[in-house]
Parts: structure tokens; C-alpha cells; sequence
């Protein structure tokens, strides 16, 4: 099957730890991608399975989708999928490494053929993928 992926990487001053739960709290992420809102329909902790909802606003278009934890690997692995109300699907895969007294975070994010083959929202996914990390910084040890 083909796929579509994009990577980047951040080195970070922050724990590993740190670095990981930031990114593994889905319903953070609209500090770091605005105009998005992410809600958990799991009533637990973050775990593989746990369910999100989300919306966005990308281009114009208000975009619901659903999420859902793949891999939740603390603290060195964290991945989700995303499900569009299309049918369509995109990973987001991120790792996590000391480096530096910090961490170097890489994450890949890919999109199966729905998704690849059409090419206003592969310039949707290179426009979604900036650095998410400008906040860890700030973020509370």
C-alpha cells in the first residue's frame, strides 16, 4: 500500500518525561496548533485505545475528526490516529530520545492512499506539521 510521510525532529530543553507527556496529552495540542480543539471521549487516562475527538480549522474548512492512541510507550514512543468523517487516515508517530541534557523529539506523520492521492490535503498535512514544540519550554516540570 503506498503511504505519504513527512518527519522533523526539535532537540528540547526539557526531561524526557516532560517532553513525552506534553505531547502525549492530545488535548494540549491546540497550545501548539491554533485553531485546533481536542476533547477525550475516554473517561480514563491517556492509554492505547483512548479516544479523542477533534476540530480544526485549516484553510477555511472546519475539520472534525476522531483520534485514537496506538502506542503509548513512556516515556520514548507515542502515536495516533487520526479518522476523518471521510473515511480518510493519518498517523502521527513520535520518539523520543535524551540528547544533550534535553530531548531530541522526532515525528513522522503518514497518510494512506485516500489521503496521499489528493493534493490539496497533502498540502494540508506539510501545513498541519510545524514545529509543535515552541512551547515545551514553558511547560511546568
Amino acid at each position: 500500500m503506498a503511504t505519504f510521510s513527512i518527519s522533523s525532529s526539535i532537540h528540547v530543553n526539557v526531561p524526557l518525561e516532560v517532553a513525552f507527556a506534553y505531547v502525549a496529552d492530545l488535548t494540549r495540542h491546540g497550545e501548539w496548533n491554533p485553531g485546533l480543539r481536542v476533547t477525550a471521549i475516554s473517561d480514563s487516562s491517556i492509554t492505547v485505545g483512548s479516544r479523542f475527538q477533534s476540530v480544526g480549522h485549516i484553510m477555511g474548512w472546519e475539520i472534525h475528526d476522531e483520534l485514537c492512541v496506538m502506542e503509548y510507550q513512556l516515556p520514548v514512543r507515542f502515536a495516533f490516529l487520526v479518522k476523518s468523517l471521510f473515511g480518510e487516515e493519518l498517523t502521527h508517530e513520535f520518539m523520543f530520545q535524551p540528547k544533550d541534557s534535553g530531548t531530541l523529539v522526532m515525528r513522522t506523520a503518514i497518510a494512506f492512499p485516500e489521503l496521499a492521492d489528493r493534493e490539496c490535503e497533502v498540502l494540508t498535512l506539510i501545513a498541519i506539521c510545524p514545529e509543535p514544540f515552541r512551547l515545551l519550554p514553558s511547560v511546568s516540570r
